[in-house]
């Protein structure tokens, strides 16, 4: 769920290989020009290039998706995607606003760790409003902590290094700087949760 390629680009920009899975159809025809992929130059002249690929499918239930996918990834990264509250709401919520994961937890997380390398990271990133107290409408993007448990994870073979981690303050920190204060309230509308995991 990449959901736009900028940060994509940087990341190749720094002279790694890079890719992004995304289900949604319209940002396959938004990021359909040449430029958009393929050879990104260095950050200052002379620095190596790196490589942008996209692919689009349902990650893991696509299989002809998945076979361009391959494996020997040193990291894999979802950010304000793999939610609790977008994979198992606690309340009874319009499907609308959640995430099929295409089939089970333990296959997403398997499909996971079998494309990353020995000592490759998995790491959940999450940023989110406060939680809705009991009489409010439920918003399921609020829930950021990871929606696998921790013995699901321990299971498929992750070393768990930090499991729903508060990132709170760091959040806030980068929201100051990025002029977000003036969009909301940092206080209520900005946390930071994230788990780190180890093949």
């Amino acid at each position: 769920g990449f959901g736009s390629i900028g940060q994509l680009r940087l990341l190749a920009s720094l002279g790694v290989y890079t890719m992004g899975i995304e289900v949604d159809p319209v940002l396959k025809v938004l990021y359909s020009e040449p430029s958009d992929t393929g050879r990104i130059p260095g950050i200052t002249p002379g620095d190596d290039a790196g490589y942008l690929d996209l692919r689009f499918g349902s990650f893991p239930s696509d299989t002809e998706m998945m076979a361009g996918v391959g494996h020997g990834f040193d990291l894999f990264i979802s950010k304000n995607t793999l939610k609790r509250g977008y994979i198992h709401p606690s309340r009874e919520v319009d499907p609308r606003l959640t995430i099929d994961l295409g089939g089970s937890d333990s296959a997403f997380v398997q499909a996971v760790y079998d494309r990353l390398k020995p000592g490759g990271l998995f790491m959940i990133y999450n940023l989110h409003p406060e939680e809705s107290a009991p009489d409010e409408p439920y918003k399921p993007w609020a829930d950021g902590r990871c929606p696998f448990e921790r013995g699901l994870l321990e299971k498929a073979g992750f070393t768990v290094v930090e499991y729903d981690r508060d990132d709170t303050e760091f959040a806030r920190r980068m929201g100051t700087a990025l002029g977000w204060a003036e969009q909301m309230d940092l206080t209520t509308d900005l946390f930071g949760t994230y788990t780190l995991l180890r093949k």
